[in-house]
């Protein structure tokens, strides 16, 4: 497998898998969701060849395995769109929520919605469950993921009690309820020890066609 496509397959497991903190239930709630156009568009990773394009769409369909899905109107739900720029024809898709907290942070929240044939092998045992990171919105696009290995490490020690399921040979996935979810964030969404630049930063630039 060439490392351009061991690449991007990494990317997507980061969003699905134990790689990043993952969430049965969604980090938003209506009132938290917001909208910021600034994001639409397609970027580029300053890191390799991932391209993420971001749209809005007028509608939006239910889940890859949802009977018929159904269309709804949008209102607050961005389509992501994941891919290599020299291979195209291998993409993931993901509903993406803006959420703003109550002291003014921004989060992305990353639900998995499609993919294409090719990745199927791969997406089959993917978790349809949420994960989200911090997001800085401007010229560039900004992503930082909470270090799963310092989340692990907190809930061991019980240091940070939240709501979870886990077991020896899984992820963490966390079972609170979006106000929970958004408290944790309240409290330690802005410890530095929380993050790992290795696995918990992700700049795009924009590219202007």
């Amino acid at each position: 497998m060439k490392t351009k496509t061991i690449t991007f397959i990494g990317a997507v497991i980061f969003l699905l898998s134990g790689c990043s903190i993952l969430s049965f239930y969604p980090l938003y709630t209506k009132d938290t969701l917001i909208k910021d156009d600034r994001i639409i568009g397609k970027w580029e990773s300053q890191n390799d060849d991932q391209i993420w394009e971001i749209s809005f769409p007028d509608t939006i369909k239910e889940g890859r395995y949802i009977e018929g899905k159904v269309k709804q109107s949008n209102e607050s739900t961005y389509l992501l769109k994941i891919y290599l720029g020299a291979k195209p024809n291998e993409w993931a898709e993901f509903w993406l929520h803006l959420v703003k907290l109550k002291n003014g942070d921004i989060y992305a929240d990353f639900y998995p919605v499609d993919w294409s044939i090719d990745m199927e092998y791969l997406m089959t045992n993917m978790l349809s469950v949420h994960s989200f990171a911090r997001a800085y919105i401007g010229d560039d696009l900004r992503f930082r993921w909470i270090d799963i290995e310092w989340f692990a490490k907190q809930i061991k020690e019980n240091k940070i009690r939240i709501r979870h399921e886990e077991d020896e040979t899984g992820p963490i996935l966390l079972t609170a309820k979006p106000e929970e979810l958004q408290n944790f964030l309240l409290k330690y969404g802005n410890e530095i020890e929380a993050y790992h630049d290795r696995y918990g930063k992700l700049w795009l630039k924009k590219i202007n066609n």
